[in-house]
């Protein structure tokens, strides 16, 4: 298939993926994330198919896929969001005595809410489920040196928050 019958086949398909997506979605900010992953996956695996046939119905399924696919990611970013704060809170616990130690996991918890959401799932998967590089670059679609390089900026953004809010506590125990 040539780039040409790829962009008439998305032309001619893309308020049908729209629509279905548009039911399908877990969430309607999600829509044309939906579309994007379903075209992407066909053109990827646009040999595998007889396009000689109505495209519609295996559009349909892939976007029922996708869906489903961004449910489970969703479902499992609550749950590990829900076992980091209960582990944030055993510790909390086992270390009640050490204030010090409490406040830096306030602080930590306060930086992590402030990154996106993509960020935040990135450092879980990484950090919190020990998942590879590798693994985690191949479902994303992109370079293993480009999820490192974000990695990178993530983790500078976690250490600049984490510096300012010991600053900023410094300066105001200096002034008080």
């Amino acid at each position: 298939m040539s780039n040409l019958q790829e962009a008439e086949l998305f032309e001619r398909h893309y308020d049908f993926v729209v629509h279905v997506a548009m039911r399908a979605a877990p969430q309607k900010e999600l829509v044309y994330d939906l579309v994007h992953d379903v075209f992407v996956d066909f053109t990827r695996k646009r040999d595998q198919f007889d396009l000689g046939e109505d495209v519609r119905p295996l559009l349909a399924g892939m976007v029922r896929i996708a869906a489903l696919k961004f449910r489970e990611s969703s479902r499992k970013q609550t749950i590990s969001l829900r076992i980091l704060a209960e582990m944030v809170e055993a510790a909390r616990r086992q270390r009640k005595g050490n204030g010090n130690f409490e406040d830096k996991l306030d602080r930590l918890d306060h930086c992590l809410k402030k990154l996106s959401d993509q960020s935040r799932k990135l450092i879980e998967r990484r950090y919190f489920d020990n998942e590879k590089v590798q693994d985690i670059a191949k479902e994303l679609g992109i370079k293993d040196s480009a999820l490192r390089q974000s990695l990178c900026r993530i983790r500078d953004a976690l250490r600049k928050c984490l510096s300012y809010k010991r600053d900023g506590e410094n300066n105001d125990k200096r002034q008080g």
